[in-house]
């Protein structure tokens, strides 16, 4: 599963156990892929970069094929669920690692942020954002800092729950915390405006191509979306009717789901079905056994 995570530090995907998950190149050396020692330093050197996500995507693959080779097992089929940039940083991992997109069954999108093409008032907008991010990141922290030590908690709450619809409290408390703490936004702004600086305005239909070899399925959702809006699903429709990208990439629309349906409670299982329902398409066209740890 790939998404962007949450970091703490300022120059590390983490400085927690709960949110650094990289794994030293070293522990891979001479056939030593088990998990590192306890006493064994972790490896903080990825950065928080677009970059460093895939880096850190990598090594965690890696170290759960190397806790299947450790244990005699046979080497299993891979399955890729992303979320957002998360589908750009496995379409990176499958583009830089054959080996693994040789072991990858099948590759599920859910709103695919791969390319910045929103509407043209928000693509101004964003744009001109990340274009002066040495001046937006400071700008935005500091606000964020005045606000999270003058407002009550309870009146942001309430915002996010009236004004910006986070229906789920669980979601707003995630949401408040992060708020709360200047540095987790500051992480935000680092990853998202260097996301909207770099990544291409059109299909990237050779990688589409390459990675072809593995079925996908992408779902799109209603409006507002500018990471994934419905125009870019029929962009990749017309790509396939000239045949300029595989045909068994599978797109679907769903106008009752949104980005962030994670913290809609209702709108969770119509994407969990989206996933279940092509994870078993692709696993019967394959003559696959489809085994989950959940």
């Amino acid at each position: 599963v790939s998404y962007a995570g949450h970091g703490i530090g300022e120059d590390v995907v983490g400085t927690k156990d709960d949110h650094n998950q990289s794994f030293h190149r070293k522990n891979l050396e001479n056939g030593n892929i088990n998990a590192r020692k306890e006493d064994q330093p972790k490896d903080m050197s990825i950065p928080w970069t677009m970059e460093g996500q895939v880096k850190h995507k990598i090594e965690w693959i890696d170290k759960v094929l190397a806790d299947f080779a450790s244990k005699s097992t046979s080497t299993p089929n891979l399955i890729f669920i992303s979320h957002s940039i998360g589908a750009h940083f496995v379409q990176c991992v499958l583009l830089r690692r054959p080996d693994i997109l040789a072991k990858t069954q099948h590759v599920v999108h859910l709103m695919p942020f791969f390319r910045f093409d929103p509407p043209p008032l928000e693509k101004l907008f964003m744009s001109s954002a990340a274009q002066s991010y040495k001046f937006t990141i400071p700008m935005m922290t500091n606000v964020v800092r005045v606000l999270s030590s003058t407002l009550p908690r309870n009146w942001i709450d309430a915002y996010l729950d009236k004004v910006v619809g986070i229906d789920c409290t669980k979601g707003r408390r995630i949401a408040l915390d992060i708020f709360m703490h200047p540095n987790m936004v500051r992480n935000h702004l680092v990853l998202g405006l260097q996301e909207v600086r770099e990544l291409p305005e059109h299909p990237n239909d050779v990688a589409l191509r390459l990675i072809g070899v593995s079925p996908t399925s992408m779902l799109f959702c209603g409006s507002p979306d500018q990471w994934a809006p419905k125009f870019h699903m029929e962009d990749l429709q017309r790509m396939q009717s000239r045949s300029v990208i595989p045909n068994n990439i599978f797109t679907e629309y769903v106008d009752s789901v949104r980005h962030d349906f994670v913290v809609h409670p209702d709108q969770i299982d119509p994407v969990v079905r989206f996933c279940i329902d092509r994870i078993k398409s692709a696993g019967e066209a394959s003559g696959s056994n489809i085994r989950s740890r959940l």
